[in-house]
This record gives C-alpha cells, structure tokens and sequence, in this order.
C-alpha cells in the first residue's frame, strides 16, 4: 500500500504552526505531507505545483487562523486551487479537513466540511484525532483499490473465456457455411450484372435524348452544404458545394442556433501536465454551436416535451434565473450528463461533441493555450473569481480560430467522452478519437466563470459524475457534415 498524500494548505502568516504539524505527519510513516517550502524548489511554476499536488493528494488539510481568512493572498491563491478542485472533483475523490489553527470562522465554502482544532496547548491531543481520520480516509482507499484490481481480474477472465470459446466455435462456422454463402454471393452478383447493364443502358439512352447539357463544371463533391433543407446556410455563406466549406463558414440549425466549421485535418491536443499529454490527432471535418446553449433555446425543448428541466432554476446569484427572459441569452446550466446528450441528438439531430473535436475547435491547429492564443485577462473570458454566468458571445475577443465563443470560462461544457486516465497515452487515439468505451465519469472542458487562468487553458480536462448538475455545468452540441 502506499503512502497517503496528504497537502498542507495554509497562509505564510501560519508557517511556525504548519511546519511543526508538517513534522508530525512526516514522522508517520504511511503518510506523505506536501507542504511548499518542502517540496517546492528553485524555478519551478508555483501554481503548476500547487495544482498539481492538490490533484494528486488523498487528503487536504486546509490551516484556518484569523489573519488566514482575511488575506487576500490567501484566499485568491492556494485556498482557491483547493476550494475549485473540492468543487470539481467527483464526490469521494478529495477528502478536506478544515484545520482551526485558533479560534475562527472557516469561510462559507468550507462550511460543508467537519473542522478540527489544533489549537496551542492542545496540539497533541488534536494530532491523535486528526491521525483517526487520515487513517479512515487510507482504509477506504485501500478498499477502493482493492475492489478496482478484483474487477479487472474478473473483467479479463470473462474476455479470455469469450476469446477460447471464439476460437473453438470458429472452424465449425466457417466449414459448414462457406460453400452455401459464396453460392448465393455469386448468384446475387450475377443478378446484378444482368439487371444493372438493362438499366444502364436504359437510362443513357433516356437521358442522351431528353435532358440538357450542363452548362457549370462538376464537382467531385455534392453540389449542396452538407445540411438539411431546414437549416439554410447564413447569407454571408451562400455555399453552393462543399469543397467551399472552410474557417469562417457558418450556418443555422433548424432551432435557430449558428454553427461553425470546423475543416478536418490534424491538429496538437493535450498538454504535458495532464494525462492526456501532447499528440497529434486527426479528425473529420464537423459543425460545432458557434455559442453554449441558453436558456431560451433548452426551454424551447423542454416546453415542446423533448427535454427535462434543468435540476434547478437558480444560478449563482440570481433566484430567478431559468425561465426568466432577462436571462434567456444565458448559458443554461444544471443539466446534467444526459439532459445534455438528450438535447444535443433528439433535439438538434447532433450529438455531444467528442473531446478531441472541442478541444480543435478551441485552439486550432496551431497549439495555441487559449482561444485567441497566448496571455489571458479578463476581456478575453469570463473567468478568476467572476461571480456568475454572463450573456453568450459577451467576449468577441475570446473567440477561438473557427469564430466559437466562449469555449473557455463562462460554464464548464459537457462533451460526449467518458473519462479514461490512460486513452489518449495510447496511439489508437490518434484518429477520430471518440473516448474509452465505458466509464464511470464523462468528461467536461472549458472552466468557468469563477475558475483560474490555468484551469482554462484549452487543453484543462474535468471529469465529474454524468448524473450531477451543478450549477457552472452546461454544454454545446456538434454534428458532422
């Protein structure tokens, strides 16, 4: 078993205290403490490392002291990594325990969590109780990982079994249908060849006779955009073939929202700070919602009885959110996983976007950080520390290579894949890549509104429970040519 890791968040004002706990944690010997002054050296990027060791740990304590809750340091820093991943992180992944240092309020957000004190004079005692839940937290992860390795055995037991039973059967199949099934093949060909030459010549002889000469060259591809009727192209994209389909194409959905192309070709996904590091993936050309879906256009769904209703009609910090015409050009948010999948293919006749098809569609070809390249502030994206969701297509200097808004801060999107730690290590995800056939978490992309610029990049990943919503969770649909 490995040690627990455990991160020590705290204010440089707590640093005697910290250290002399960091100390005690230390001399466990299945604990392994993170604390910055320990383990952060000389050059590297200090939000990188804070990320991700709050990413890795089994359990955060966060020290709580009255200067600590009022720094504004602080609180917009180290605590704001902890507190946004104790948000995103699915429930069972990140265990906190609010440490009082002395007597205090923890902020509002840690509220949800049971504190413990290690006041002065009282420390030793408060370390046995804190060890008690450290050691609770090690035994379920124990357990966890236990469960998880008896499921794969037991998964690869049931495959090989399927494979032996393939290979016994497989002889007998082919030996005794071979013959009957190239007897009928042959006979369906030849009915063909007969029927088909009476036809052709039929047909050259009608129209050599009765149809007039083409007077434009032919293309080698269909004379029409790849869309339905009911969803004419934009004026500006008066789009005759689809060989002129390309960056700044756009056209309207049948449910009014404006689509971008998105031309295929390869581009570079992933980053070398997440599982899913930098490789080359190629993808066929798709649409993608030039927005996020608002309020105005899931309600129009859920009022024709196609959709469910969002989980809940609040946003952040408007009680009448959902349903509110002054709020209709707003991302809508807590849908969950399937509400937004039901949307995306019965609604708009389209489907979820594959990870790899959001995330070109959010930094092009070029392997650009953000949608507009590199640098970010505050006119680019709605993001650090915002207070709520703003009205779609607000940041028009935010928009990515194919003219989509928003595909950073605002709502994290949900996208059709289910999350899988080792898929995009392995080279079979190089083309067209659609994800790991099942999962426990789906994933989303994009950050939010009160997220930091470095959980918004475009190559972040979220995964989260499909069946929760929340409300910085909403969605964007895609559909292929």
């Amino acid at each position: 078993m490995r040690p627990l890791r455990v991160f020590l968040c705290h204010s440089s004002n707590d640093k005697p205290a910290v250290r002399e706990l960091y100390q005690k944690l230390r001399a466990e010997t299945w604990i392994d403490p993170w604390l910055d002054e320990e383990k952060l050296f000389p050059g590297q990027d200090w939000n990188m490392e804070i990320e991700k060791a709050v990413e890795a740990a089994d359990a955060i304590l966060v020290c709580l002291s009255k200067g600590s809750i009022t720094k504004e340091g602080y609180v917009q820093r180290e605590l704001r990594s902890v507190l946004d991943f104790a948000d995103y992180k699915p429930e069972g992944t990140l265990y906190i325990i609010p440490v009082r240092l002395e007597e205090c309020e923890p902020p509002r957000r840690l509220r949800s969590w049971q504190y413990a004190d290690y006041f002065e004079g009282q420390r030793d005692r408060a370390f046995q109780r804190l060890l008690v839940s450290l050691k609770r937290r090690a035994d379920a992860l124990e357990q966890m990982d236990t469960e998880s390795e008896r499921n794969q055995i037991e998964e690869s037991e049931k495959r090989e079994a399927k494979e032996e039973i393939a290979k016994q059967t497989k002889p007998a199949l082919v030996s005794r249908n071979v013959i009957p099934t190239l007897f009928i093949v042959g006979s369906v060909i030849l009915l063909f060849l007969i029927c088909g030459g009476i036809g052709v010549n039929y047909l050259i002889k009608k129209f050599s006779t009765n149809s007039p000469v083409a007077t434009s060259s032919i293309s080698t591809e269909t004379s029409e955009p790849p869309i339905s009727t009911s969803a004419p192209v934009t004026p500006t994209s008066q789009l005759t073939s689809t060989s002129n389909l390309g960056i700044g194409s756009t056209m309207i959905g049948e449910n009014g929202e404006t689509l971008v192309y998105v031309p295929a070709g390869e581009f570079t996904m992933g980053s070398n700070d997440s599982d899913a590091l930098i490789h080359t993936v190629y993808l066929d050309a798709f649409w993608i919602d030039q927005t996020e879906v608002t309020n105005k256009q899931y309600k129009a769904c859920v009022d024709a009885g196609t959709c469910e209703p969002p989980s809940n009609t609040r946003s952040e910090t408007h009680p009448n959110y959902y349903g509110n015409p002054e709020f209709d050009n707003y991302p809508v948010v807590y849908v969950n996983w399937d509400k937004a999948n039901r949307y995306c293919k019965v609604w708009t006749d389209g489907s979820l976007p594959t990870e790899a098809q959001w995330e070109k569609a959010a930094r092009g070809t070029d392997a650009r950080t953000y949608p507009w390249g590199e640098g970010i502030d505050t006119t680019y994206a709605n993001y650090s520390q915002n207070v709520d969701t703003m009205e779609v297509g607000s940041y028009p200097s935010g928009q990515s290579p194919y003219g989509a808004y928003d595909m950073v801060g605002n709502v994290w999107e949900w996208v059709n894949d289910w999350y899988g730690e080792n898929y995009y290590k392995d080279s079979a995800s190089s083309n067209n890549p659609v994800g790991p056939e099942s999962g426990k978490y789906r994933v989303l992309r994009g950050g939010t509104w009160d997220d930091n610029d470095y959980n918004v990049r475009s190559s972040f990943r979220l995964w989260y429970d499909p069946t929760e919503s929340v409300n910085y969770f909403g969605f964007r649909c895609s559909r292929s040519p």
